[in-house]
């Protein structure tokens, strides 16, 4: 309960920051969990986890929670995380500010799994949350970011394979789930998931 009193407050105090006026629904966060390749070695940084629900889907999926940093502007929603997942990281900033320092910090993640509303950002807020999550991720592994549009939440780039989930209508508003890789070889245009419709 302390979790939706925390979120619906946030949502109507700051909705273009929240992004949602409900949290994700268990079958998104197991989708974004697949499609991050959680795992017992994974080491996932994690935008915008909010109150948790992907977070939690990540750890069931075989992530360990002392391998998640998770990156929260809201510090309400930072220090419920930090009560829930003590054993994760967590960072309360900005998320391109802390991605700029994990990057300093030579910090190297096995996915990025982001649930930043990034259609209420500028163009240029996205391409650098792609370019910089690039930067963070070992050879080949993705960005995962969901959207409620129907158009990609992240702009393309030549260098960067992207595929996406078929639309989870369980999820509401119903939601689909993006992928982002650097492309390893000379690779095709934009492909679609095993699960695409």
């Amino acid at each position: 309960m302390r979790r939706q009193v925390s979120f619906f407050a946030a949502s109507l105090s700051s909705p273009r920051r929240t992004g949602a006026l409900a949290p994700s629904s268990g079958m998104l966060g197991r989708a974004m969990a697949r499609a991050a390749g959680a795992s017992d070695p994974a080491k996932i940084l994690e935008f915008g986890p909010g109150t948790g629900t992907v977070t939690s889907k990540l750890i069931e999926a075989g992530a360990r929670e002392e391998n998640l940093t998770l990156v929260e502007l809201n510090p309400v929603f930072a220090h419920l995380l930090a009560d829930r997942f003590p054993l994760a990281r967590v960072i309360s900033g900005e998320a391109l500010a802390v991605a700029e320092a994990l990057r300093q910090e030579r910090t190297m993640f096995s996915s990025v799994v982001s649930s930043l509303p990034c259609m209420n950002f500028p163009h240029e807020f996205r391409e650098n949350l792609l370019v910089k999550s690039m930067e963070l991720l070992q050879p080949g592994r993705p960005l995962v970011q969901f959207t409620y549009s129907l158009a990609p939440p992240l702009p393309k780039l030549p260098t960067v394979r992207v595929t996406r989930t078929r639309r989870i209508w369980a999820n509401m508003p119903p939601a689909v789930v993006w992928s982002y890789r650097i492309r390893l070889g000379s690779g095709q245009g934009e492909e679609r998931g095993e699960n695409a419709g």
